[in-house]
């Protein structure tokens, strides 16, 4: 109900409620005539003042509180339309990383026996920063040096030019071996057959006494290193052995036979067998080892030096030295046990830094690698840091219904602001520039409650304000692009309201009540235009 209504009703009910009074007190006076005329005249005007009276007051009273209200529009903020730059840029939150970061471990497993960094210590690359022990590293080292001596001193003998001593050997034993194949063939066994078939029985024994010294020597050998002999070896060594038997065997029967009887079998076959084993000797010194034998020798060298270089690079490795310049970050050592397998001291690069991004689906058309990006750092306020987009992930990362590519920013160098892994960072990646555009700050624009269009508030001349609906183009979190609507030199306001309340009193009822006076619009609003279709005034806060 308005105060009007209230203000019609109030004295109508209080005078109803008189006559019903004056009504109940007629029937209770018994007096007749004019006593009673007179009587009921008087409660009549006295209900009558009673009701006028009360009805008057609760109007004034009710009045009083609903006092006029009036508003008027005040200039916040006032500036020119001028035509200026525009960065549209997109904000992300991260954290810096260390741009790299390794786990050194050990590859052999020994007992510590050195440690010479702890956390937070400064390193240089190629410091030392702990070593284990080495005994049986380098134990490992000696032997594989050995065998790659061994079979360098093979294959030297094999590549090497036949001397002539060694021409005229071959072309005697040549000489010998024809010699023995005609007296086998000759059917009788002569003082020199003999002879020489126990020439050939004594050098046989001698070669087996050489065999079993040799095998004996490298078995010996083997156990003073602490290794031992394994069964591929020890038949090997055997082997050898086994093969000066049989040659023992075979010249004592041919001797027997030379002594006992004439030309057998055995004795020409064993005669040309010596003629061929001489003249292919004599071929070999001259024409040099086959592509067989030398790739056999080359490739025993080789293998020997690949172990030479596993053990050299296992005892390296007994030493872990700082592949860069970093800060210790965590040590997992302690002297007399053998380190982790996972990570025995962690190094981290401190002079330059990374940052990973989660940039949404939506903006992620809009980064491209080398894009500019400006860094602020949380825990350094007002730091100069900066960046650029090194990576940007083409496979997206799904968490719920929100899709979202990686970015990396890489931070450029900086040497007056003291970073630190893991400090909390804005970055703010440069999109688009524009320039020689109408530029106009996002706080004098504003939404029409009816169109939902912008309009910004427009002073047509002094006091005189319009909405004025305007086309936005580029715009970033403080500015905007104004592409139709204005022109450059004209005046916009931020607007704001200020409530006021007033009551004017007016006498003439003579009881003490204010009469509130109508009138005119309050004082400076008749110049206000409201927002075309508005119906009110919706501005933003300067």
């Amino acid at each position: 109900m308005n105060t009007t209504l209230t203000t019609l009703l109030a004295p109508a009910a209080a005078i109803l409620v008189g006559l019903v009074l004056f009504w109940w007190l007629s029937k209770r006076l018994t007096k007749p005539g004019v006593v009673r005329t007179l009587v009921r005249l008087v409660g009549l005007a006295a209900v009558a003042l009673v009701g006028v009276t009360g009805g008057l007051t609760l109007m004034r009273s009710q009045i009083q509180a609903a006092a006029a209200t009036t508003s008027t529009p005040i200039v916040s903020e006032r500036a020119s339309v001028d035509y200026g730059e525009l960065t549209v840029t997109l904000d992300a939150v991260g954290s810096l990383e260390p741009g790299d970061t390794q786990n050194l471990t050990f590859s052999a497993s020994a007992p510590v026996t050195e440690v010479l960094v702890s956390v937070g210590d400064y390193v240089h690359a190629g410091d030392v920063l702990a070593r284990v022990d080495t005994t049986d590293l380098e134990a490992n080292l000696r032997d594989a040096q050995l065998s790659l001596a061994q079979a360098q001193a093979s294959l030297d003998a094999l590549t090497a030019p036949a001397s002539e001593l060694d021409i005229a050997a071959a072309e005697a034993n040549i000489t010998l071996a024809q010699a023995q194949l005609y007296s086998a063939s000759q059917g009788g066994s002569s003082e020199a057959d003999v002879e020489i078939a126990r020439l050939q029985e004594e050098l046989a024994r001698n070669s087996l006494w050489q065999a079993q010294i040799n095998r004996d020597m490298r078995v010996e050998q083997e156990e003073t290193r602490g290794g031992g002999v394994n069964w591929l070896e020890q038949q090997q060594y055997d082997s050898s052995v086994n093969q000066a038997e049989n040659s023992v065997t075979l010249a004592e029967m041919d001797y027997e036979d030379t002594v006992n009887s004439g030309p057998s079998g055995s004795s020409l076959a064993s005669a040309n067998a010596s003629v061929a084993s001489a003249q292919a000797r004599l071929e070999e010194l001259q024409s040099g080892p086959s592509e067989t034998d030398l790739r056999r020798a080359q490739i025993s060298v080789e293998s020997a030096q690949l172990e030479v270089d596993n053990a050299q690079e296992a005892l390296d490795d007994a030493t872990l030295v700082a592949p860069f310049d970093g800060i210790v970050a965590e040590e997992n050592l302690i002297v007399g046990v053998v380190p982790p397998s996972a990570s025995a001291i962690t190094l981290i690069d401190v002079s330059n830094y990374r940052l990973n991004l989660s940039v949404a689906e939506s903006d992620v058309i809009n980064v491209a690698l080398g894009q500019p990006v400006d860094l602020a750092v949380q825990a350094i306020n007002d730091a100069p840091v900066s960046g650029t987009i090194t990576a940007l992930d083409v496979s997206p990362t799904q968490s719920g219904q929100l899709i979202s590519y990686a970015a990396e920013v890489t931070v450029n160098p900086t040497e007056d602001v003291a970073l630190r892994p893991g400090m909390s960072a804005t970055a703010t990646i440069t999109l688009e520039s524009y320039d020689n555009i109408l530029v106009l700050p996002n706080r004098f624009i504003e939404t029409d409650a009816t169109t939902g269009g912008a309009v910004v508030q427009v002073e047509t001349e002094p006091g005189v304000y319009t909405a004025v609906p305007v086309t936005i183009g580029a715009r970033n979190s403080e500015e905007s692009e104004i592409t139709s609507g204005l022109s450059a030199g004209q005046t916009v306001v931020v607007l704001t309201r200020e409530t006021s309340t007033t009551t004017e009193e007016q006498s003439g009822l003579g009881f003490g009540i204010a009469i509130p006076g109508g009138g005119g619009p309050p004082a400076g609003g008749g110049n206000f235009t409201a927002p075309a279709g508005g119906g009110g005034f919706s501005g933003r806060g300067g």
